[in-house]
């Protein structure tokens, strides 16, 4: 296969050289022929040569890079007009109406407990107020005790104090040394008057118990009662004595 290759080549080119001969010969340029004398022994060398794997061309680069085409200019993009509308101003005779918002009231009471909490709570504060008020009212009564008593002891102070002043000891019964004590019984009313008179402990002289209720007749009537002392009378118990050295 490669002999009938080189065989056709070759006749080919004996073919172009009768027709080289025939044709009156120019005259080439010097350089033209000397290329076509470069060209020839080139070809005759690769057809005395064995065939070998046919090599790819060398990719041809432009010689130049085309200039890119000039693109026209965009036309201008034209906007819709934009319709502005005007709003109306508001009437400040009319009346601007809110949307109603149901704001639900929050209780501000603290949570009640449970009622059997609650009537312990009760029951208990019952019991205190009672104890409280037995307390406060104690206090009040008992203050009126003792005031009371205060007074009653002082007019009887009051009482004993005026028999004394309208005491008489004899001169006869001093003389013979009659003396004793005893205890005289005397109620009085608002007045002063007496309306009770009596001994309590008699003296052991019977002179001297008779001394003693003519006593109580020279001094009637004895001072009124003070009207923080209550009761319409005023009955006590006053000590009676008769010494030879008073």
């Amino acid at each position: 296969m490669r002999f009938s290759h080189a065989f056709l080549f070759a006749l080919v080119l004996h073919a172009c050289l009768l027709l080289l001969v025939r044709i009156p010969p120019m005259a080439p340029e010097p350089n033209a022929a000397r290329s076509l004398i470069v060209h020839l022994s080139a070809v005759s060398e690769r057809a005395a040569a064995p065939a070998s794997e046919p090599q790819p061309a060398a990719a041809s680069m432009p010689s130049s890079v085309p200039t890119p085409a000039a693109v026209p200019p965009e036309p201008p993009i034209e906007h819709a007009p934009v319709e502005v509308e005007m709003i109306k101003p508001l009437d400040s005779s009319e009346g601007v109406t809110a949307p109603l918002v149901h704001v639900e009231e929050m209780s501000t009471s603290a949570p009640q407990p449970p009622r059997d909490v609650r009537a312990g709570n009760v029951e208990s504060e019952r019991i205190d107020t009672a104890v409280l008020d037995d307390s406060v009212s104690a206090v009040p009564t008992d203050r009126a005790a003792e005031i009371a008593a205060e007074v009653r002891a002082s007019y009887q102070d009051v009482l004993a104090d005026w028999l004394r002043r309208h005491r008489q000891y004899p001169m006869h019964l001093r003389r013979r040394g009659v003396e004793g004590d005893g205890s005289l019984r005397l109620r009085v009313d608002r007045g002063g008057n007496v309306a009770l008179a009596r001994m309590e402990n008699p003296i052991p002289d019977a002179r001297l118990n008779e001394l003693s209720m003519e006593l109580v007749r020279r001094s009637s009537p004895f001072p009124r009662m003070p009207g923080d002392l209550d009761g319409e009378s005023f009955e006590c118990v006053i000590d009676i004595r008769y010494r030879l050295g008073d």
